[in-house]
């Protein structure tokens, strides 16, 4: 939910954010659909999930393609961890610092 949450609210935030990192998000989530929303995001954004988290990794690899950020990653990581707990892989951590370092 939380990386729906961020691209959903993204683009309407103002003072705009300096980058938006989304973990695992589905596409929708409790009534909130954040497609539409990625398409208007033009901060820099980083996406991340497993690769065995099934239906997450398509949703993220979904609102990736759909950002409408020139400045744009995703990162696939191979484990089906999901959300926050990917954080604790260091491959994955190091390429959030990484972002938050350059466009914080």
């Amino acid at each position: 939910m939380g990386g729906t949450g961020v691209v959903a609210a993204a683009p309407g935030i103002r003072p705009p954010v300096s980058g938006v990192v989304d973990l695992s998000g589905p596409t929708g989530f409790g009534g909130v659909n954040a497609l539409p929303a990625a398409r208007k995001l033009r901060a820099p954004a980083l996406f991340v999930a497993g690769r065995d988290d099934r239906e997450y990794a398509a949703a993220t690899r979904t609102l990736y393609r759909a950002a409408g950020s020139k400045d744009k990653k995703l990162v696939i990581a191979p484990t089906s961890w999901h959300g926050v707990d990917l954080v604790s892989r260091p491959d994955v951590k190091k390429a959030i610092l990484a972002f938050i370092a350059r466009v914080g």
